[in-house]
């Protein structure tokens, strides 16, 4: 077994917020959490805007940075950890939740 750190976003950018919130009520197998390294599968939405605002921070995005980032992110993406469940399981979770 293995698990694995992936991100994606939405086509529809403007729906991010919507679906972290339906991720937060109806997932089952994946946790709507911030973390890392748990055994649990775990998904959280990081807004652009708030990755670009950390100023002071090294993660800071600025200028041409930020213009890259928003190139690939749009609004937001989300961040998912694969945990030790099945991988059917979080499957048909996922998208059961993006189907909606």
């Amino acid at each position: 077994m293995g698990s694995g750190m992936l991100s994606f976003t939405l086509r529809e950018s403007h729906k991010l917020e919507a679906v972290a919130q339906r991720m937060r009520c109806d997932l089952q197998t994946v946790h709507y959490a911030v973390s890392l390294g748990h055994h649990r599968s775990l998904i959280y939405l990081l807004m652009t805007n708030d990755v670009a605002e950390r100023l002071g921070s090294p993660y800071a995005l600025v200028g041409d940075s930020l213009r890259k980032y928003r190139e690939y992110a749009g609004d937001g993406v989300f961040r998912l950890s694969v945990g030790l469940e099945d991988p059917a399981d979080v499957i048909a979770d996922l998208a059961r939740v993006l189907k909606q």
